[in-house]
């Protein structure tokens, strides 16, 4: 399993950014789609705007980020 850092953009408030944990790029995609915090604000966030900010290395600590911008 790899982590991945990935950006939501929203209509109304900052761009934030959260980890996922999956196989592949794809599969994090998929998996970021299916979260709760996409879902909850799901009418909010701007079409197509989910995307892999980078891979994260395994066996270090990185402080989860608000804003991407």
């Amino acid at each position: 399993m790899n982590r991945y850092l990935i950006c939501a953009e929203y209509y109304f408030s900052e761009p934030q950014s959260f980890e996922i944990e999956a196989e592949n790029k794809t599969e994090a995609i998929e998996k970021a789609k299916k979260d709760i915090r996409i879902i909850a604000n799901y009418g909010n966030i701007i079409p197509g705007s989910l995307k892999i900010i980078k891979k994260l290395q395994k066996g270090k600590c990185f402080e989860k980020t608000k804003g991407t911008k």
